[in-house]
């Protein structure tokens, strides 16, 4: 087959032509925001192809034209998904390996704990001496911030407004540390991703799959409930 074709990125404006030649076709078919024959990115990203999408696009042309981009398509779709795929499995493998140095660099720092299913903290601070230790079954009041390793923050209490909520309704990581501190407390937590949000991730995306957590926690108190 003798082809020529030029598709535009997701990303450059609905004015990019395609151009295929085979023979005696000879056609030009926009393809806008999406990135070849208009075929939605959710197929190109799950590595699928039907040609009746394909086919269904470019309808105006001769049905010999329409089928030779078709294959054409399909074929080229299949090697940028390995492509796409392949290049996710190096960067989610670099990740993990820059997460697990941060995790063992961390542990060695002076004054941090590390319990025995991997949770890392460190004492800050105390105000007053109470000995009161939170329960599974209770509720707290904390004020917090949460970052990445990398010291981005993702959420944070508010000045003024501390957070409350259940001992067991939160992320394992931190039902685990709550139950060590005394109110009064200031804890910081290094939390592997396993004891946080694991390979789902969180808030659409804000927290991606597989991704360590660091939080500053002050305990200000205990409750029976948060009702």
């Amino acid at each position: 087959m003798d082809g020529r074709l030029t598709a535009a990125h997701d990303e450059m404006d609905k004015s990019a032509p395609m151009l295929f030649m085979r023979g005696e076709c000879k056609a030009e078919h926009a393809v806008g925001n999406e990135f070849i024959f208009a075929v939605d990115r959710k197929w190109f990203f799950a590595a699928r192809w039907e040609q009746k999408h394909c086919l269904s696009e470019l309808s105006h042309l001769p049905d010999a034209c329409a089928t030779s981009a078709c294959h054409f398509g399909a074929n080229l779709m299949r090697m940028i998904s390995l492509a796409v795929l392949a290049s996710a499995l190096m960067t989610a493998s670099a990740l993990a390996d820059a997460n697990s140095d941060y995790l063992k660099a961390n542990a060695k720092k002076p004054g941090v704990h590390v319990t025995a299913d991997g949770l890392q903290y460190k004492p800050l601070g105390r105000k007053g001496n109470s000995s009161q230790k939170p329960k599974g079954s209770e509720c707290v009041t904390v004020n917090y911030k949460g970052t990445f390793i990398d010291g981005r923050v993702f959420d944070q209490s508010q000045p003024g407004q501390p957070a409350s909520f259940p001992v067991n309704g939160v992320i394992p990581g931190w039902t685990e540390a709550l139950q060590l501190m005394h109110v009064g407390e200031t804890w910081e937590l290094t939390i592997p991703s396993q004891l946080a949000y694991g390979p789902r991730g969180a808030g659409g995306g804000k927290i991606p799959p597989n991704t360590p957590l660091v939080f500053t926690v002050e305990l200000l108190k205990v409750a029976p409930s948060c009702g």
